[in-house]
Formats: C-alpha cells, structure tokens, sequence
C-alpha cells in the first residue's frame, strides 16, 4: 500500500478486508497467528471494551474506551469472520439486558440511540456496505445450499457439513475415541464424504474435536471447563450477566473452530475459565460498578 495507505481512506479498508489481516497466517515474533484466534482476541476485547465505558468513572477514559470499541469493532469487520461478528453480537446483547435493567428511561433510550449510531456509522463508508452485503448474500447462499443438502460455500455449509460427517461416524468415537489417529481418520472420513468436503483435517468445532479424540473423557473435560462457571454461578445462587457475556463470546467462537487446540488461544481461554470459577465474586463486584 505504501503511502496510499495515508492518503486513500478508501482503498485502505478494502485492502485490509481482502487481506483479512494477512489472509489466514502472519509472521509475529517467528509464529503463525491464526485468522480464527485473531477474531476471538478481538471480538472479546471490544465486548470489555464496551464494558469499561460504564465502569470508568472519568470521562476522558470513557471516551478512550469508546474510541477502542470503534477501532476494535472495525478491525473485527475486517476479519470477515463470521463466527467472531456473532459473539460479539450475541455478548452485547447479554451485557445490555444488565445495563438496561439497572437504567433509567432516559438513560435507556439514550444508551439505545448511541448504540444506533455506532452500529449505523459502520455503513457510512462504500467499502464496508459492499463487504457486508456480499457477505450477507454469501450467508444465503450457503443455508440455502445446508437445506437442499449441499455442502458448499466459504464457511457455514462446510462446517455444517463436518459436523454432520462426524456424527454418521459417531459409533467409531462416542466411548474410546481416536487418539492420536484422529486427524488422519477425520481426513479419511471427508475426502470419502458423499457430500463433497473436500480435504479437510478437523471438524472445526472445539467440543466435537476432542471428543473424537479422546471419546467419553474428551467430551468429559470440554463439558468440565465450559460448565464450570455456570455451575459455580448456580452453587452459588449468583448470576453473573459480565461472566455470561464473555462465556457466551467463548461459546460461540470454539463452537465454528477448535480455539482450545491451538496455542495461540488455548492459554487465554484457560485462563479466563479458570478466573470465572475461582473469582467469581470479584467480576460481581465489577458487574456493579456498571451501573453506579
């Protein structure tokens, strides 16, 4: 891009949409960062990005955290990931059934006129109108293709398509799984596929995956981790929507790729697991400095 990239707002954002951040790799610090863990990182950034607009008591801070909601909702558009835009979507939703709940009328139907803005001002410029309604025309496409049977397109219909191929296999993995054998039994199982997937090593779906590797304890240890906030939440008689937001940004994400299987996500996503059962009263806590 060269200079362009300062002098042509245009041409800039329809390079970074067809590049996606480097198409699906990029070199960082010798490794391969993937396009499906950048999308995570960013969709659940913006999410606590958003959040921390409320928490903050100083105004300049709130105006700094909208600015990284912005920037970092823009960079999430440039992914193109599907999956990442539902998260995130879906996180917001939950978070802002809290905040309103907690908010005044007039405070209600202001928040929802910023959020109007916000979501309208995406569309201002060419490019992004024409990225998403192609976007969107793909998504048509593909379900339309899932409901006849066909399991072509970008990204939905293959995945719907891996699932459904696993699951006529299923008696092959539900009780010992596959171990170690599990990629090339996967592959074997798509390239021989009636419904044309094509060569593909793994399901794209975190908690299918390991139970195909590991049977009854794989699929034991994803319900373990992914269940265990929500059981602490329910031990406790406490629910929290900051913890549901982010879990269901979580959810999302490992159920179109398999995020816990790759070391540029599996530590974050552990982590941030592991901090929801263990801490739960401290994101409680935070959860009511949202609508002070």
């Amino acid at each position: 891009m060269g200079k362009e990239a300062f002098t042509d707002m245009q041409s800039t954002i329809e390079f970074l949409y067809t590049s996606r951040f480097g198409d699906n790799k990029m070199s960082l610090l010798g490794g391969s960062l993937l396009l499906e863990p950048q999308a995570f990182t960013i969709a659940l950034t913006a999410l606590i990005s958003y959040i921390m607009i409320f928490i903050e008591r100083r105004w300049e801070m709130k105006i700094l955290c909208g600015m990284m909601l912005l920037l970092l909702f823009f960079f999430l558009s440039f992914t193109v990931t599907k999956a990442g835009l539902l998260a995130f979507a879906a996180g917001f939703v939950l978070v802002n059934i809290y905040i309103l709940k907690k908010r005044t009328w007039r405070m209600r139907l202001t928040l929802l006129a910023c959020v109007f803005l916000f979501v309208s001002g995406v569309f201002v410029f060419d490019g992004f109108r024409e990225k998403y309604k192609e976007r969107t025309g793909e998504i048509i496409v593909e379900l339309g293709n899932i409901k006849h049977g066909i399991y072509l397109g970008g990204t939905i219909a293959p995945r719907v398509g891996f699932i459904r191929e696993a699951y006529i296999h299923v008696d092959e993995f539900a009780f010992g799984g596959l171990g170690v054998y599990a990629k090339n039994r996967v592959k074997e199982w798509f390239k021989n596929s009636d419904a044309g997937l094509g060569e593909f090593r793994n399901v794209h779906n975190t908690f299918l995956h390991y139970w195909i590797q590991g049977g009854v304890f794989g699929l034991a240890i994803m319900i373990f981790l992914f269940g265990s906030p929500f059981y602490m939440m329910i031990r406790n008689r406490r629910f929290s929507y900051l913890i549901a937001s982010m879990m269901v940004v979580i959810i999302i994400t490992n159920g179109s790729t398999i995020l816990l299987d790759l070391n540029n996500s599996r530590f974050i996503i552990v982590l941030l697991l592991s901090m929801f059962y263990y801490y739960g009263d401290t994101f409680r806590q935070i959860e009511k400095a949202i609508t002070r």
